[in-house]
């Protein structure tokens, strides 16, 4: 192929790049802002997860993503020496960084639920000590109860009469008491953990996937930008742009 053909292809390669890496890039912005709004919610607080989320890192990796692509797009237009070092140096950073936040994510992902069952489990015991609210919201919201189960409560509740359930009244599909009680029909039938364990499984999936894709990209960059430096240096006298 003439250097001409070669030089085309490889900077028309690098405009699609570009155009990936910004989508990428604002993927994992709006994702990374997903993670630290789910931070503060009823649901991550029961989940113990409000104290570490991935989501400052794939705000920053989004950002610095859509910089390279601001980089990538000066490589491609002006084809130049110090451009497509600054490229190759950049993709490879990013490319280890996403690496990490992917390897972590997959990993994060398949302990959460472990994880998620222990801490509700705790939260449900200190139901009355910070998590009233949070444990309240969740119930009504998903129309859940419980961990597992409606019996979870019993750690609670056990004093009450042994011939009724009890339960927050969040748990109760008709409200009328203070406490639900009675017959199992009034109260919602599955536990909580089963919702809010998938959800946080697909969140870091979801991140640790972008970052996959994010890394993809930027290797085929720095392969990219590392054809256009080797036509560059071997013929000096060429005109690449």
């Amino acid at each position: 192929m003439a250097p001409y053909a070669k030089v085309s292809f490889l900077r028309g390669l690098l405009y699609c790049l570009v155009f990936g890496l910004a989508i990428v890039g604002m993927a994992e912005i709006t994702t990374g802002a997903s993670f630290l709004t789910y931070r503060t919610s009823s649901e991550s607080k029961i989940m113990l997860l409000n104290r570490a989320s991935p989501g400052a890192s794939l705000i920053v990796a989004g950002i610095l993503l859509i910089l390279s692509a601001v980089v990538g797009f000066m490589g491609a237009t002006k084809v130049t020496w110090p451009w497509l070092c600054m490229l190759g140096a950049a993709l490879s950073l990013l490319t280890a960084l996403q690496i990490i936040i992917a390897v972590v994510g997959f990993i994060e992902a398949g302990s959460v639920s472990d994880k998620v069952h222990r801490s509700m489990f705790f939260s449900l015991k200190h139901y009355r000590h910070g998590y009233l609210g949070a444990w309240n919201d969740v119930q009504r919201k998903h129309q859940c109860c419980g961990v597992d189960s409606f019996t979870d409560w019993d750690v609670l509740f056990s004093g009450q009469p042994s011939n009724a359930i009890y339960a927050p009244k969040s748990c109760c599909a008709v409200v009328s008491k203070e406490m639900c009680s009675g017959r199992y029909k009034t109260l919602f039938r599955r536990g909580c953990f089963q919702v809010l364990s998938k959800a946080a499984r697909d969140k870091l999936t979801t991140g640790a996937s972008l970052a996959v894709a994010g890394a993809v990209l930027e290797i085929i960059g720095i392969i990219a930008a590392i054809l256009l430096s080797t036509i560059y240096h071997e013929k000096p006298g060429y005109q690449l742009y």
